[in-house]
Parts: structure tokens; sequence; C-alpha cells
């Protein structure tokens, strides 16, 4: 088996350790992981993904999560050849120690403080590389919606709600991205891809954050728009919560914004999946969980 051979490239106590699959591995990435235990137990985790072409990318995140330097960032480690990567028969493994804790959906005050607090020390560490420009992703953005185009739906009720809710917030949102496009923040590392599920707690305090492969230089108020996007939608009070717990530096109005843009062109994106694979229960419940975040009062 490749995960074998994979961890077969390490050395004792990685190698010798008691491999088990963890989760169903049916996620939308293709990824999969095991978990690993060592005889005095040690716990790692094992990440198996398709082979990308530019592994230069996945090393310089790699160098990226040990100069960040923080407990509850995934610790990498190398194999016998010194290498955070390994491949085998085209696929990319890396092992790194497990971060323990269970992902909050429905999170509570202290935790979203907990959680804010993890972030900006995130941010903090990776700073060093920053430099002044316009945010990309408001460019990904406005492209995605410019680029969106109307159909016509019948006897699927899910998508008919999608398309009217991108056709009555398309234009003004365009409006307030164009506003933003030239605009010169701070740019940085970011985490890339942060939602609940990438957030880990035991109790109110984080204990990981986890899922690192889309890291990038962007706005750090990236992260913040999908995070809490995915958490509270466009509540703002809780919006306004988290960033007195992240401090300063987030522009409220340019976050807002970002996560009524960032929920509007994912309700676009699983609009297209469920019209390409329709009745998939997972790509209709992440759909209509878009559509509650952007508009609680519909539910």
């Amino acid at each position: 088996m490749k995960v074998d051979a994979a961890i077969d490239r390490y050395v004792k106590p990685i190698s010798t350790a008691d491999w088990q699959p963890f989760g169903t591995g049916d996620g939308f990435s293709g990824a999969r992981i095991w978990k690993g235990t060592t005889a005095d137990g040690r716990t790692f985790a094992l990440k198996a993904r398709p082979l990308v072409a530019d592994l230069d990318r996945f090393r310089a995140i790699h160098a990226r999560l040990a100069m960040a330097d923080l407990p509850f960032v995934p610790t990498l480690a190398a194999n016998g050849d010194g290498e955070t990567i390994t491949i085998v028969d085209e696929t990319v493994f890396d092992i790194q120690d497990w971060k323990g804790g269970t992902a909050v959906a429905d999170i509570g005050r202290q935790q979203l403080a907990a959680a804010m607090v993890a972030l900006r020390q995130l941010h903090i560490a990776w700073e060093p590389e920053s430099q002044r420009g316009p945010a990309p992703y408001i460019g990904r953005r406005i492209a995605a919606l410019e680029t969106w185009r109307s159909e016509v739906i019948e006897n699927d009720p899910i998508r008919i709600r999608a398309h009217a809710m991108i056709a009555s917030r398309r234009s003004k949102l365009l409006l307030a991205l164009r506003q933003l496009e030239a605009d010169p923040v701070r740019l940085q590392p970011i985490h890339g891809d942060l939602w609940h599920s990438h957030v880990l707690f035991s109790g109110n305090a984080v204990t990981g954050l986890i899922d690192f492969d889309a890291v990038r230089i962007d706005a750090p108020e990236a992260d913040l728009a999908r995070l809490l996007g995915d958490w509270f939608g466009v509540n703002q009070l809780m919006l306004a919560e988290a960033l007195v717990a992240y401090g300063p530096g987030i522009d409220p109005e340019r976050l807002h914004i970002a996560i009524e843009a960032g929920l509007l062109t994912s309700v676009a994106h699983w609009c297209t999946k469920l019209r390409t694979n329709p009745l998939v229960p997972k790509i209709e419940h992440r759909l209509l969980d878009l559509l509650r975040r952007l508009d609680p009062s519909s539910q």
C-alpha cells in the first residue's frame, strides 16, 4: 500500500507507530488522514493528497509553519531524507503532530475570543513577510461575480433560491468590491482556508489550527472573513465582538463586505456543483447552509 511505503520512509518511532484511518476520506479535497500512535503514547497525523506540480509551495508552507512556532500550529516531522514531504506513486504525504480537540460549529463567546487571539498570534508570527498592495482575494471575488450567469431553472427549489439570492445582491456587492479593489493593505501569509472545521478546541481553549494546504499571500482580513462568515454569516453583532477579541488592524466595513462576497461567491460555486452533481446530499447541505448564513431570516 502507498501509505505503508510512505510511513516506511520515516524513522522510529513514527515508522513503527500503529496507524489507523481517520474519518471517512470523502471530503471535497480528496485528502485522506491516518492517526498514528507510538508505543510511548505520542500521536501523529499522516495526510495524503494527490500530487501537485508545485512541491516548492508545500515546502514553503512547511517552513512558515515552523517559523510560526505556536503550540496550536502543527509541527512537521522529517522523513529519513530530512524532507517534510514524501512522494509515493503520485501521492504527497506529510506527517505532523496530532492536534487533539474538537471543531465547533455552534461556537460560544469564550471560544470565539480564544479563536481570535490564536488567529492574531498566527498573523503576527507571519507579519515579518508583510508588504503593502491590493488584496488578491478581492480581485478573485470580483472575477467570480462578473463571470456568473443566470439561467432558467425548473424543479430545483434550492438552485432557484440560490440564483435569486445572487441576482438580488450581485450588482451592489460588485460595486462595493470595485471601490476597494485598488486600496493598498497589509499583505502577508495567511491560512487561506480557515473555516470552523479547521479550528480545534478543548473546552474554551484552542488546541489546534489545522489544514494549512491553502496558505498564500493575502490580507489577514480574508482569514477572518472565511472563518467568521462560516460561524456567523453576516451577523454584525457577533462580527463586532470578534474584532474586539482579535484586536486592531481590521476595518469592520471591509470585513463585512469580504464576508458577504465570500458567501455569495460560494453560493455560485456550489450552485454550479449541484447542477453537475444533482441529488448529492452534502452539496445540497453546503448550499443551504450558505444561503442561511447570508439571510438568517429565511430559515
